[in-house]
């Protein structure tokens, strides 16, 4: 009788832990996509760069009239390495595209961050 208990105890723990595994990564997903969604900038790129000191972010300075402004792109593939010095950059709030501006070419870049893919499954 006593290892039943154990036994369904421990079934128990384990589709707990499941669960709760499953249930936290979609709330942090959706709390990275709506950090994402906040953001807004718009500016035309100064530099970029890979900062070694702070986890490798990929960061882009940003000029608009005499400010300036330093974000992080590391939610798409491709957007930072696509990114070049004279570019101009535009993200409005609520949205997850990012419009580039280069000479006669606009570009549109989605940002679908890596966690949608593995939480919609």
């Amino acid at each position: 009788m006593n290892k039943y208990k154990l036994i369904l105890g421990i079934i128990g723990v384990i589709l707990l832990m499941v669960f709760w595994d499953s249930t936290d990564k979609k709330n942090d997903c959706e709390q990275i996509i709506s950090n994402i969604k906040s953001q807004k900038y718009s500016g035309k790129v100064v530099e970029k760069f890979i900062d070694d000191d702070q986890h490798n972010y990929k960061k882009v300075i940003l000029r608009k009239d005499s400010e300036t402004e330093v974000i992080l792109l590391d939610q798409e593939e491709g957007l930072f390495e696509y990114l070049r010095k004279g570019d101009s950059i535009t993200k409005k709030e609520n949205d997850l595209n990012v419009k580039i501006v280069r000479g006669k070419i606009d570009s549109i870049f989605h940002l679908d961050h890596y966690c949608l893919t593995q939480t919609s499954k």
